[in-house]
């Protein structure tokens, strides 16, 4: 018996320094298993398809299509109001923003940032078939002319009281200024254009497979849509066409 209990406690103390000397500070760095750096990490144009994916995740959370740009429309408009009972949209109503209202901007600058990774890949070092890569870009550009309408139409100075055109900062890259300055209504506006003009000649309706994603003619929809917004009337018209 004790020959038994000394082989444990030889045992106990074997594993004891093992796991000590493999502890080092490095072990107590925080890390997330699922994080990748941006850099080098897209080799294939199933990874743009997965990115393209993330992106729609981003849609439709409560912070965005889920919830707060619905309703933050609604109870600035005459259709229904916010009575506070819930703690929820009064400040949207009541079109006091503070930093209890940044949903939309939130959610809606993180799916321009992610879509920002696909449209800058250079499709041409990737793997797989560059035509739907091209196409990938194209949805992901759409995207990114969504995400700058809705901020230009909840955060921008188009239909304020007093005079102005300050609109909402254009973000084009991935990384880029942590606050960058606004941009006006107009350059908003343009951008918003452009994005869904290069959009539409770089995609094929061939790709377009899904009733789920954006197509080809989406961006043509949205085109519209905005015009329509701005009272761009011509534009509406022509973009409705196709």
């Amino acid at each position: 018996m004790k020959n038994i209990k000394q082989n444990i406690k030889t045992v106990l103390v074997l594993a004891g320094l093992i796991i000590l000397s493999g502890c080092s500070t490095d072990d107590l760095e925080l890390t997330l298993g699922q994080s990748k750096s941006v850099e080098g990490s897209i080799n294939s144009v199933g990874n743009l398809y997965g990115l393209t994916k993330g992106a729609y995740e981003i849609l439709s959370k409560a912070g965005y299509y889920g919830r707060a740009v619905i309703a933050t429309n609604e109870v600035q408009s005459d259709n229904c109001f916010s009575n506070g009972n819930s703690g929820r949209f009064s400040t949207q109503a009541e079109f006091k923003y503070n930093n209890t209202t940044d949903f939309i901007w939130n959610n809606a600058y993180t799916l321009i940032a992610n879509v920002n990774i696909i449209i800058n890949t250079d499709v041409g070092t990737l793997s797989g078939d560059q035509n739907e890569g091209k196409h990938i870009q194209g949805q992901a550009l759409i995207l990114r002319a969504l995400g700058h309408y809705d901020l230009l139409r909840t955060f921008g100075q188009q239909h304020a009281a007093t005079s102005g055109n300050l609109g909402v900062p254009i973000v084009k890259q991935f990384k880029g200024e942590v606050f960058p300055a606004r941009n006006t209504i107009t350059e908003v506006k343009n951008a918003i254009y452009e994005d869904l003009e290069d959009a539409f000649a770089m995609m094929d309706k061939d790709f377009d497979t899904s009733k789920v994603l954006v197509s080809k003619f989406s961006a043509k929809a949205l085109e519209s849509r905005v015009a329509l917004y701005f009272g761009d009337w011509e534009r509406a018209r022509d973009a409705a066409k196709e």
